[in-house]
Order: C-alpha cells, then sequence, then structure tokens
C-alpha cells in the first residue's frame, strides 16, 4: 500500500545491502536475461531493466473536451493552448504497428482526440479500438506510418508472490514532458482482491509499494527482467484501512483478450438472456431468465423459448451462444431465432452491452 505522493524515479545508490540482495538474486534466478550477475549493483540492474522497457512506454493525451467533473487530483492534465481538461496516463506498445494497451479510465468516456507521444518524442494520433469493461483495459492504435514503434515484452503472473521486487512506469502528475516514462521501484506487497468502491475488476491485482500516482494508470509493472507483470490502475482507497493502494491487473488475466481486443472486440455484447441447457427439454438451449429492460426484453422474448440460431449460427450450448455473442459488438442488430410452444419464430434484436 502506499499514498499518492509522487516518489523518486530512481533510488539513489544502494549501499552494502543492496549489493547482497542483487548478489542474491543473481544466484538464485540465474540464467534469465537481465537478473544481475554476482556482485552487480542493485541500482545497475533497474538502470538495465528501466533502459529496456522504457521505449516501448508511451504517454497518452486524451481531449476530454468541456468536462466539469474532472477530480481534483487530475486538474493539472489540461491542455496547454485551450486550458480545457484532458486525461494523462500511460501505455504500453505490444506491437510495433502500434497496438497500445492501457487502462479504460482514460478512455471511459466520448473524446475527439487521443494522442500517444512516445519516448522520442513522436505525437501520434490514436483510435479506440476495444474497450474490455470486466478487465478494465483498454486497446488503441496509434498512426505509426513507416516508424514502428518498440514494443514490451510480456511475461507471466501466474507464480506471482509477495516479495518479488517490481518496478512501475508511467507518466505521474503529467511531469513527463519530454516524453519519457518515470520508473519507481517497489516491491510485491500482496496478491489479493480489492475492497474499494472505485475497483472496477473485480479478480485478484497485484499490490505494490512502487509509486503509483495520478498518470501512472496504464503503465507497466515489470520484473527484474524486464517482462511485463500487469496493468498499472488508478489509485484506490482501501475501505478496511481508508489507505491508498497502487496496483496492475494480472497481465495473465488479460492475455487471454488480447487478440480480440486488437480486432476491435471488447466486451461482448448481451442479449439479455439468462439461458441454460435444460434437461427437461431434451437437452436444449432454454431461456431461463429474460432481465427486464433488456433488449431482449424489448424484442419479445419470453421464458421457457428454446434458442435455435443467432444470425445462422446455430445454438446448441451456452458456449455457442458465448462465441457468437463474442464476434459481434455492443449496438449490432442480429436475428434470433426460437422455438417458443413448438412453433418456429425470429426476432430482431439489437445487442447490448452491460447486460446478461
Amino acid at each position: 500500500m502506499n499514498s499518492p505522493a509522487a516518489r523518486s524515479p530512481l533510488p539513489p545508490a544502494l549501499p552494502a545491502l543492496a549489493f547482497l540482495v542483487a548478489a542474491a538474486l543473481g544466484a538464485a534466478r540465474a540464467g534469465r536475461a537481465l537478473e544481475p550477475e554476482p556482485g552487480l549493483p542493485l541500482d545497475e540492474t533497474l538502470e538495465r531493466v528501466i533502459a529496456k522497457v522504457s521505449p516501448a512506454v508511451v504517454r497518452i493525451e486524451v481531449d476530454g473536451g468541456d468536462r466539469r467533473d474532472v477530480p481534483p487530483e487530475r486538474r493539472f492534465f489540461r491542455d496547454a493552448e485551450t486550458g480545457r481538461p484532458r486525461e494523462g496516463g500511460a501505455g504500453i506498445v505490444l506491437k510495433p504497428n502500434g497496438l497500445v494497451l492501457t487502462h479504460a479510465t482514460l478512455v471511459s468516456f466520448a473524446m475527439p482526440r487521443i494522442e500517444v507521444l512516445t519516448p522520442r518524442g513522436r505525437r501520434l494520433r490514436a483510435e479506440l479500438l476495444a474497450r474490455d469493461a470486466k478487465l478494465d483495459v483498454a486497446m488503441l492504435k496509434a498512426d505509426v506510418g513507416d516508424e514502428p514503434l518498440a514494443a514490451v515484452e510480456l511475461g507471466s503472473s501466474a507464480s506471482l508472490e509477495p516479495g518479488r521486487l517490481a518496478i512501475t512506469f508511467g507518466n505521474p502528475f503529467g511531469v513527463a514532458r519530454d516524453s519519457r516514462p518515470s520508473a519507481a521501484f517497489g516491491v510485491v506487497t500482496a496478491i489479493t482482491k480489492l475492497d474499494a468502491r472505485d475497483a472496477v475488476f473485480t479478480g485478484k491485482v497485484i499490490v505494490t509499494d512502487g509509486a503509483v500516482n495520478p498518470g501512472n494508470e496504464g503503465g507497466p509493472l515489470v520484473d527484474l527482467d524486464g517482462r511485463v507483470l500487469g496493468i498499472l490502475g488508478p489509485l484506490v482507497r482501501d475501505r478496511r484501512s481508508s489507505t491508498m493502494i497502487g496496483y496492475a491487473i494480472p497481465i495473465d488475466a488479460i492475455a487471454p483478450r488480447l487478440e480480440a481486443l486488437a480486432e476491435g472486440r471488447g466486451t461482448p455484447p448481451r442479449l439479455g438472456l439468462m439461458c441454460e441447457e435444460d434437461p427437461t427439454n431434451g437437452g436444449k438451449l432454454t431461456v431461463a431468465r429474460v432481465v427486464p429492460g433488456s433488449s431482449a426484453e424489448a424484442a419479445g422474448a419470453r421464458e421457457r423459448d428454446v434458442l435455435v440460431s443467432l444470425d445462422g449460427d446455430p445454438l446448441s450450448k451456452k458456449d455457442d451462444l458465448r462465441r457468437a455473442l463474442e464476434k459481434r459488438r455492443p449496438g449490432a442488430r442480429v436475428r434470433l431465432a426460437l422455438e417458443r410452444d413448438g412453433k418456429p419464430l425470429e426476432l430482431d434484436v439489437v445487442l447490448g452491452e452491460g447486460e446478461r
């Protein structure tokens, strides 16, 4: 846990204790590319990791229009010419062609302009490809032209435990005016679910005491090999201790959705139907409940309807429905084929967002 106070991007040269820690790390985790050799000071190891990761961490600036609900801690993010509020944060380059992963809070409102600033000083227009409301991440596509970007290396958070050393990257308080990201060294303090009012992601997160401030959102948490462990979220206040917590959404939770996000498929749309494979009806995919106020209710769906197909895609199991929806976006109009009392029926349904 940490307070939102800014911290020094890099620690000063560490004394003999740092030397011993570095040596122990090198011996225990030998053979990993960026781990220090015995006798290499920890600060030199951090410098090597930062040199590897920094080129692939970008600033993200989003023109927020005439927003009046900007939180006090974010009011320094303003356009230099117009003075209008802007959202500022960070992102990681996944592919040299300009695919950028960031936190969804930066693009969670209607905006006229998104720009990505690279550590080399390039200012690139970008578009929002997709958001995932459950993971609380978003995918952007920057217009890189003929000059590809440096990309990060993804790691794994599966075996991560408290006590591991890690580094946070980002644009805290918008101070990285030269476009280069700020970095801070810390420790993984917990792997746990958040108990915080503003937390969106409901799975286990990586809690760190490395500096996380407004503007770090979307930046990476990396290990001492320079591999991404997670995507930093905004500071949240823990209900139990009333302290501010810096955390990252584990990369292992995000990785299965990266391909879909890159293809522009965000949070899968919903019909507004809760279905089951009903054993009393031959195992057919049957509507158990129609969500009140949903698009399916508006189209005329009823309980006990049997789902047959969606735009021609056969539906016999819940997984069939899930896969059919993942190929579509909220707002799309689909033709849902049903059976009601043994008779065929077709409904036109506008897919919703956030429904069940």
